[in-house]
């Protein structure tokens, strides 16, 4: 399970009505109080609020888009989602807006929400609480039945990075098992590969990142002397940085410091190799001694 601090994340989509200035750039709690402005208009005004049965979008995408959660009757239609449900869903969508892989555009947070929403109407229908759903198999029998088919990678991609990010949101939809089955009978999946990942891949992923992470952190030092000394010999080079990236251009050969082959500047060359063999020897002595 990955532990993401979302009660300090910030707005993710990208648009330029929400600035570090604006009231709903930043949660500051989870989940977030019933008044908390989520969409702001360029003039600062609040459109809609957490608690709001209906969020709407124009501010982020200048055109009418709005989402809908059905947990309260909307134009003459009854509510198709009962209260506790709606307000789950009201938090996946704002996990979708300041998680860790947020959406970058308004309509993309509709189209999630809606490839999910469907799960929530059947458990509502079915008087389950959708964060309890793992415990129903044959309800989730009913979800794959029912579900659209278009929405079928969509969904199960995202349960399973709720159900990954689980430990900073405070609940998941479908544990890990219950992904898999529903997987299985969304009719659309049965003769393609499943777009759910297994935790142990993630798992492998994460740690290989890590340790990536913690190799470039130990050797910094060392990349930014690297990164230094190569453009210095390119500055050397060419008699400035300025000659060097224009290189190539304008028909004109692009030719390195590095190479021997430059019969004019073979001085050069000699001398950065004579440097790089210096620098190699003294990492080489600092390694032997600090084995």
């Amino acid at each position: 399970m990955n532990s993401f601090d979302i009660t300090n994340s910030i707005f993710g989509l990208t648009t330029d009505v929400a600035t570090p200035y604006t009231q709903n750039y930043k949660l500051n709690s989870w989940p977030p109080g019933d008044d908390f402005p989520i969409v702001i208009d360029r003039n600062g005004k609040v459109v809609s609020r957490f608690s709001d049965s209906v969020w709407k979008l124009w501010p982020w995408c200048d055109k009418t888009l709005i989402l809908n959660f059905l947990d309260e009757p909307h134009r003459n239609r009854p509510a198709s989602i009962s209260k506790e449900n709606g307000n789950i869903l009201r938090l996946v969508a704002v996990w979708l807006i300041y998680g860790p892989d947020p959406v970058r555009c308004a309509a993309s947070l509709v189209r999630k929400i809606t490839s999910i929403k469907g799960l929530f109407r059947i458990a509502s229908r079915e008087k389950i609480l959708i964060t309890e759903l793992s415990k129903y198999p044959k309800v989730i029998e009913t979800c794959a039945k029912e579900l659209p088919s278009r929405y079928g990678a969509s969904s199960i991609y995202l349960l399973h990075n709720l159900h990954h990010d689980s430990v900073s949101v405070g609940f998941t939809i479908m544990d890990e098992m219950a992904i898999r089955k529903f997987s299985s009978l969304i009719p659309s999946f049965l003769d393609s590969q499943t777009a759910y990942i297994p935790p142990r891949i993630w798992d492998y992923q994460a740690t290989r990142l890590e340790e990536f992470i913690s190799d470039f952190l130990a050797h910094k030092h060392l990349l930014k002397e690297c990164f230094n000394f190569c453009l210095n010999a390119y500055i050397e080079y060419y008699g400035s940085i300025e000659a060097a990236c224009t290189s190539g251009k304008r028909g004109t050969r692009i030719s390195s410091p590095f190479s021997p082959k430059n019969q004019p500047n073979k001085w050069i060359c000699r001398s950065i190799f004579k440097s790089c063999h210096a620098v190699w020897r003294r990492r080489t002595a600092e390694k032997v001694g600090n084995s």
